[in-house]
């Protein structure tokens, strides 16, 4: 009966309720401690790492704007070198426009220069055979006159004689 009595205070408390012995309360609070300390360490490790990458992204995120900006330096550097080769095409070929464009006003104006000459020429030509024509009818007026002078002369004579 003693043994009986024995076992029996291992498992009723002193409110009178059987616990077993060792007292699995605190054998599940340890283990839990234990279990919560290594969670801790595990979730500590994990936020450091998670720190360190933050970190890192940090500084990635810092240099970003810096990074951005020296891309849109670039395409603003190549978009303006191509719009410069296009302004550079354009202008040419705007001076070659001029260029064609004074090229036809010489070439008109030669041709206006020279259809003036040729018109002085003709003109001048017209003036030479209007003389020529004029000097020609003169002398055919004078070689009439003179025939018509010898003929009346040749009539009177002649008249003169009949009379």
């Amino acid at each position: 009966m003693g043994e009986d009595t024995e076992d029996r205070r291992r498992y009723v408390s002193e409110s009178g309720t059987t616990i077993p012995v060792p007292d699995p309360t605190l054998l599940t609070t340890v283990q839990l401690n234990r279990e919560v300390a290594a969670l801790k360490e595990y979730f500590l490790t994990k936020l450091d790492g998670l720190e360190k990458t933050l970190g890192f992204n940090s500084d990635r995120i810092d240099r970003l704007p810096d990074e951005v900006d020296k891309r849109i330096a670039h395409v603003k550097e190549v978009h303006d070198g191509r719009f410069r080769r296009v302004e550079i095409q354009f202008e040419e070929r705007e001076l070659r426009a001029r260029e064609a464009a004074q090229d036809n006003r010489d070439r008109i104006k030669a041709a206006l220069d020279a259809a003036r000459e040729m018109v002085a020429l003709q003109t001048e030509s017209a003036s030479m055979a209007v003389a020529k024509s004029e000097t020609a009818v003169a002398k055919q007026m004078d070689a009439l006159s003179v025939q018509m002078h010898n003929s009346s002369k040749s009539i009177n004579e002649l008249w003169g004689r009949c009379l």
